[in-house]
C-alpha cells in the first residue's frame, strides 16, 4: 500500500464566491454612482442653458429682447450681408421671443415641432400659421445648397419685426381681455346681491 495516501481537502483555488459576490457588489455600486453623477450633471446642464445665451439673465420684455437681437443682427449684416446668417439670426431671434414669451423651448424646436407648439397656444390661428410659413421660408435659406435669391436683407428684418410686433400685440390683447374677465368675475363675488331682482 505504498501508493495509496490520505485524501487531502480540496485546495481553493482562485476567489472564494462570497468574495465574487462582493466584487460585482462593488462595480454595481460605482456603475449606479456613475450613472447618478451624469444625470445630475446633465440636469445642470439643462438648468443653466436656459434662458437662452443670447439673452442677459436680467428679466427683460421678450419683445425688447428680440428686437436687440434684430439691431444688433442688422448692423452685423450692414457690415457683411450674408442671408444664411441672416436667415439663422431671424429664426433664432423668432424663436427667442416665443420662447421668453411663451415659457417653451422654441429655439430648440424644428419649424414642425414650433408649429405643434404654437397651436396649444392662445395665439390667433392665422398669426400662427404666419409664424410658421416665416420659419419654414427662412429654413429653406438656411438649409439650401446654392444661397437662394430672395428678398432684401433690410426686407427680412421689417418682416421679422413685424411678425414679432403682431404675436406681441396678440399676446398683450389676450392679456387684458384676461384680467378684464378676472375683474369682473371678482366684482360679480364681491356683490352677488347686487344686479339681481
Amino acid at each position: 500500500m505504498e501508493g495509496l495516501h490520505d485524501i487531502r481537502p480540496p485546495v481553493m483555488v482562485g476567489l472564494s464566491s462570497a468574495q465574487i459576490q462582493a466584487i460585482w457588489l462593488a462595480v454595481l455600486a460605482l456603475l449606479l454612482a456613475a450613472t447618478v453623477w451624469f444625470f445630475i450633471r446633465k440636469w445642470q446642464k439643462r438648468k443653466n442653458a436656459w434662458p437662452s445665451d443670447s439673452i442677459s439673465h436680467a428679466p427683460v420684455c421678450p419683445h425688447a429682447a428680440a428686437m436687440k437681437m434684430l439691431d444688433e443682427l442688422a448692423a452685423e449684416m450692414g457690415r457683411f450681408p450674408d442671408k444664411k446668417k441672416l436667415s439663422f439670426g431671424l429664426g433664432k431671434a423668432v424663436k427667442i421671443y416665443i420662447g421668453n414669451r411663451y415659457q417653451i423651448r422654441a429655439e430648440q424646436m424644428t419649424s414642425r415641432e414650433l408649429a405643434m407648439s404654437l397651436k396649444s397656444t392662445d395665439m390667433e390661428k392665422s398669426l400662427v400659421r404666419r409664424v410658421v410659413d416665416f420659419q419654414e421660408e427662412f429654413d429653406v435659406l438656411r438649409y439650401a445648397p446654392l444661397e437662394a435669391a430672395g428678398e432684401s436683407v433690410a426686407g427680412a428684418l421689417e418682416r421679422a419685426r413685424l411678425l414679432i410686433d403682431e404675436m406681441e400685440q396678440d399676446f398683450q390683447e389676450r392679456l387684458a381681455a384676461e384680467q378684464a374677465a378676472i375683474q369682473s368675475d371678482s366684482s360679480d363675488t364681491a356683490n352677488p346681491g347686487e344686479g339681481t331682482p
